[in-house]
């Protein structure tokens, strides 16, 4: 199951790339820089996607790629040509083999023990999922303040799986700032993606279960040891 599981996400992730390049080649109505910043985002989806199916063996990394794999299908669609049907054949190859009941079985089943909630797992995420965001709602120009609110978002996300303190601060105040100068200068209603989305970060980050990641647990000291003359005289 090992070998058909990574032929599955080899073929998903082949279907990705070629999907990105079709799409890079006549993005139809989205700008060069708006592509740019779908690709990116999608490139880094399907990393984050791969990762979780093939090393943690995650059920959201299999129903990941195959939507990953099915976001390329529909980017490629775009360029009318023999290269985008070629996609369109090799993508729903890959999804019929990630979707198959053989993939079960590499695939675990119960929840990793005292693994993170939900709530550290979907600020995590903003990482890979905020370039797409930011490049489906400004497909028509991106402006530098939507490159900045990506970063700000990818910045904060990241900083905030690596458990530093301040992070969550990011994701409290710079990620809802940021995205609010993006909505600003971003034309309705496609604006009220990227106003969505930051609002949802910020929601997030104000949660308990937000601190999961970056709060730091108390160690188990080892009980001081006693000098012999003591421990005897306890004896007795």
């Amino acid at each position: 199951m090992r070998r058909l599981s990574l032929v599955f996400a080899t073929l998903a992730a082949v279907t990705v790339v070629a999907g990105l390049t079709v799409f890079a080649l006549d993005p139809g109505g989205f700008s060069t820089s708006s592509a740019a910043l779908v690709s990116l985002g999608l490139l880094l989806c399907t990393v984050t996607v791969a990762t979780g199916f093939l090393l943690v063996r995650a059920p959201w990394g299999r129903w990941g790629l195959c939507g990953v794999t099915g976001a390329a299908m529909l980017l490629a669609t775009t360029n009318e040509t023999i290269a985008a049907y070629g996609v369109m054949a090799l993508g729903a190859a890959s999804i019929v083999g990630l979707a198959g009941p053989w993939v079960r079985f590499w695939v675990r089943q119960q929840p990793v023990p005292d693994g993170p909630n939900t709530v550290a797992v979907s600020l995590v995420a903003v990482a890979p999922v905020a370039p797409l965001v930011v490049g489906l709602a400004a497909y028509d120009e991106s402006h530098w303040l939507h490159w900045l609110a990506a970063a700000i978002a990818v910045g904060s996300s990241f900083l905030y799986a690596r458990g530093l303190p301040g992070a969550l601060w990011l994701l409290r105040l710079a990620v809802p700032v940021s995205g609010l100068a993006a909505f600003i200068v971003c034309p309705l209603p496609s604006a009220l993606l990227i106003g969505a989305g930051s609002l949802a970060v910020a929601l997030l980050a104000w949660l308990p279960g937000a601190t999961a990641v970056t709060a730091t647990p108390s160690p188990t000291l080892p009980a001081p040891r006693q000098p012999r003359k003591a421990r005897s005289n306890a004896d007795e």
